[in-house]
């Protein structure tokens, strides 16, 4: 089960409002609360508490800590971002990006400190999740999925009328029908939507150092209003490489400890390895 919950009510309730215009973060935090507690009772895995972070809302930190504050164990922080041909009023810009990186990076010194055992465990798992899947795409190099996500196979949407969406993103955008409930997917329409996706994954990112943590972007960030499937635009490719470099900088760096006999730093590397394994 993932949970919709963007951070603190200060700040998530800017987006999260109901029709008498009251925020709705409190009530969901404490219902989620609820759930993952009956969850534990009964052995079973938690539930997945997802953030994503809008324009008002872009302290990655201070969601993390929210998060750790409220007892959520498994977290994750995503941004609204858009399309590659179009940025909306919701979405993060450019002139967001220097401060999520910023946080990025204070999240690595803040990893550092508690690998060095000068600073606390930081809130939230998201570095050793990517250290655990960098570790293996560098010591098992192999390409990643084609496409990483169900779209189109087994994550389709289906709205009211029974027309079948490659996922819930593409819901009510007419161009992306692929077909109807009562006659399945359309195996022309289908076809062509996969293979627009491949081949621009062939031409835009078979050589890009990336492929092998990135393997091509988001099919509906790439989606164009003609029904056609785009090209990634350079400033999200330069994001997602910028932010590669940092964890491979990061991996050296834990490595480096680890040679120098630091306790800590091979602890950190059995948990991240634990992490992946699970």
């Amino acid at each position: 089960v993932m949970i919709s919950i963007d951070g603190p009510p200060e700040t998530a309730d800017l987006h999260r409002r109901d029709l008498g215009g009251r925020g709705q973060t409190a009530k969901a935090v404490a219902n989620a609360q609820k759930l993952i507690a009956r969850q534990k009772q009964a052995g079973l895995r938690t539930s997945m508490i997802r953030a994503t972070m809008a324009p008002g809302n872009t302290d990655l930190l201070a969601i993390q800590e929210y998060f750790r504050d409220a007892g959520f164990e498994r977290t994750m922080v995503g941004a609204s971002s858009g399309r590659a041909y179009h940025k909306g009023p919701g979405d993060l810009t450019e002139e967001h990006r220097p401060a999520v990186q910023a946080a990025f990076d204070t999240q690595i010194e803040q990893y550092l400190a508690w690998v060095d055992g000068t600073g606390p465990q930081p809130a939230g798992d998201s570095i050793r999740k990517m250290l655990a899947r960098l570790e293996e795409s560098l010591t098992q190099p192999k390409l990643r999925p084609s496409v990483g996500c169900g779209v189109a196979r087994n994550m389709q949407a289906i709205t009211e009328d029974g027309s079948i969406y490659p996922c819930h993103r593409y819901a009510g955008d007419k161009d992306w029908v692929i077909g109807h409930l009562s006659t399945g997917l359309d195996p022309h329409k289908t076809a062509r939507y996969y293979r627009e996706i491949l081949s621009n994954y062939d031409k835009h990112c078979s050589h890009c150092v990336a492929r092998f943590t990135c393997g091509g972007q988001c099919p509906w960030y790439l989606s164009l209003p003609d029904g056609s499937v785009g090209l990634p635009d350079d400033a999200s490719c330069d994001a997602i490489r910028g932010g590669m470099e940092k964890q491979i900088g990061l991996l050296v760096e834990l490595r480096h400890r680890r040679a120098r006999g630091n306790r800590a730093a091979e602890l950190a590397a059995a948990e991240t390895k634990e992490i992946d394994e699970t």
